[in-house]
């Protein structure tokens, strides 16, 4: 038996040994919300079942006109504005949201953007998913969704699942979902049990992954282990927790494998290839999180620092090789607006062709600081002040977004990104261009 089909049955087999002792019927928002532990109903349910038996269809959505522009650090230092980059835009984002009686629904997000400098729109859609359950006490969700684990704040080396990582900096569109269904059996505040059958990129039954979850409540803390599997990948292991020491919030992810399932590019019989790290592969994150009272309210400024491992990671620094190898296949690039197939080059070149290259992920060791101030001049203003580096390479990136949103739906934001560094290093080099600053203005309507 096949490793995903092995954490597959093993979790159906789990989920229906123990389905009839799941707690009485739970808050489904709660249930496939942000929050890890569901909090049971209480008894009083007259008023919540009368609104579970009624059906309703909710639309929503967002419409927001940007403009961005990107200046190489030539630029910043009076040296001409050769490779600085604007870019207008406009993107609608859509959500349907329909209620079912016995908490079953259904919900799609859609998002459009439209390019005016080349006149084009680009369509996707996030999510598309079905919600039903089983006596309220076994809840599945099928299609594509975006599954809500892991505790830190950027890097989540236990989040096993979504195919689209967090974005450090503000995202206007929803986060991109994966394909596949979702199990999950509550046990009150106790003890949940999750399970989830990815079928991605995949059109056979053997091919679909499998991951299994059980988390649980030990006094003020929550922890949960977790396990991945699939065809022709290593098998992961994961384990995360979530508590509180004095008036610290402490959060820690860790997953190991034997094995990478992260591409890497080197040479392989004389050619440059993709291949994965074989041995021992650990990835580790702690997030110390603390909330500030400031001028009469409570939580007013969050502070969150985070470190970040991950054993895939590059030891060397890829970005600063420039000898030219064969590729053991060739890839596309574009040169003077036309696409090219370029059968030798950099190792750069190779992985930006093969779209191997995920910011944040290259390197082995991270820092973070992430500032959150609420209620900022006014109480609809927030200002974000974040700075990730890495470490090995010696650079950083930092972001800072002061955002407003009325009570009537009208929003707006700034944000300034800037990076530092050698001019060869992961924030600073972007394929040919070295990164000076960002500057995105943006003005919508939430409707």
């Amino acid at each position: 038996m096949k490793t995903a089909l092995r954490i597959i049955l093993s979790a159906a087999a789990l989920f229906g040994a123990l389905a009839p002792l799941a707690a009485e019927e739970v808050d489904e928002n709660a249930l496939f919300g942000d929050k890890p532990v569901v909090e049971q109903k209480s008894y009083e349910k007259r008023d919540v079942d009368a609104g579970q038996n009624e059906k309703r269809v909710g639309f929503s959505g967002s419409l927001t006109s940007v403009y961005s522009y990107s200046a190489t650090r030539g630029f910043l230092q009076g040296k001409g504005t050769e490779g600085n980059v604007f870019g207008p835009s406009i993107e609608g984002t859509g959500y349907l949201d329909v209620r079912l009686p016995e908490a079953d629904k259904g919900f799609g997000s859609f998002d459009v953007v439209y390019d005016p400098v080349e006149e084009k729109s680009t369509y996707s859609m996030p999510e598309l998913f079905v919600d039903f359950n089983i006596g309220k006490k076994v809840y599945f969700r099928t299609g594509k969704q975006v599954v809500q684990w892991g505790r830190c704040y950027l890097w989540n080396p236990t989040d096993l699942i979504n195919v689209e990582k967090k974005s450090f900096t503000d995202k206007i569109g929803p986060r991109e979902g994966t394909y596949g269904i979702k199990a999950h059996v509550p046990f009150g505040t106790e003890l949940n049990l999750y399970g989830f059958a990815s079928t991605v990129k995949t059109d056979q039954a053997q091919d679909v992954a499998g991951t299994a979850k059980v988390e649980f409540l030990v006094g003020g803390t929550e922890m949960a282990f977790s396990a991945w599997g699939a065809r022709r990948y290593n098998m992961v292991t994961a384990y995360d927790i979530s508590t509180r020491i004095a008036t610290i919030d402490i959060k820690g992810e860790a997953s190991v494998s034997d094995g990478s399932n992260d591409w890497k590019v080197g040479v392989r019989n004389g050619k440059l290839s993709r291949y994965h790290d074989s041995g021992f592969t650990q990835k580790y994150c702690i997030d110390l999180g603390r909330s500030f009272d400031a001028n009469e309210q409570t939580g007013k400024v969050q502070v969150n620092l985070e470190g970040f491992y991950s054993g895939s990671g590059y030891r060397e620094n890829v970005l600063r090789d420039r000898n030219v190898y064969a590729y053991d296949k060739p890839v596309t690039a574009e040169m003077n607006g036309q696409d090219i197939s370029l059968p030798a080059g950099s190792k750069v070149a190779y992985i930006a062709g093969n779209d191997l290259y995920q910011i944040n992920y290259l390197s082995r060791w991270y820092a973070a600081a992430f500032v959150t101030i609420n209620s900022f001049f006014t109480s609809s203003m927030t200002l974000t002040m974040n700075l990730v580096g890495n470490i090995e390479q010696k650079c950083a990136m930092s972001s800072v977004l002061l955002s407003y949103q009325s009570l009537s739906g009208f929003k707006a934001s700034a944000m300034v990104n800037g990076y530092f560094g050698p001019k060869d290093t992961e924030y600073t080099y972007r394929f040919g261009r070295i990164n000076g600053a960002d500057l995105r203005l943006a003005a919508g309507i939430i409707f």
